[in-house]
């Protein structure tokens, strides 16, 4: 289990163990600014950074958060994240926008270059999720 604490800029990591209580609970160094939602997949835990307005992409060693890595792309106040087919998606509550973002097949780095923006019409981006209609 991963917990962004956006107060303090940390990640926490636990062991969610069989009966839904936590142990083994690590927090991280203060690496990120006002961290308001992650995704954890098999290439790394990526961080949204709300007022520096970049994603972190983070290792994962033996339950601790390591080496991250930031977005050269600077986003909107980034709020929310989902991913699919190798797309990392970016909702930015700044500007009412979505980017689409491709994602390194081996390391799971963001090609920032490959990054679109997405307007939408109505409403604000606050959690996106994405359901696939080909499973």
């Amino acid at each position: 289990m991963f917990i962004s604490n956006e107060s303090d800029g940390t990640i926490t990591s636990c062991v969610v163990n069989k009966d839904g209580s936590f142990s083994s609970c690590n927090i991280s160094e203060k690496l990120f600014s006002s961290p308001r939602d992650i995704l954890m997949t098999k290439k790394g835990l990526y961080v949204t950074n709300f007022s520096d307005k970049v994603i972190s992409k983070c290792n994962i060693e033996n339950n601790k958060v390591k080496s991250c890595i930031k977005s050269g792309k600077i986003f909107t106040h980034p709020r929310s994240l989902s991913l699919i087919n190798n797309k990392l998606f970016i909702g930015n509550l700044g500007n009412f926008t979505v980017n689409s973002c491709n994602l390194d097949t081996n390391t799971g780095d963001l090609i920032d270059s490959s990054c679109k923006e997405i307007k939408l019409i109505l409403g604000s981006p606050r959690d996106l999720e994405i359901m696939r209609l080909d499973k």
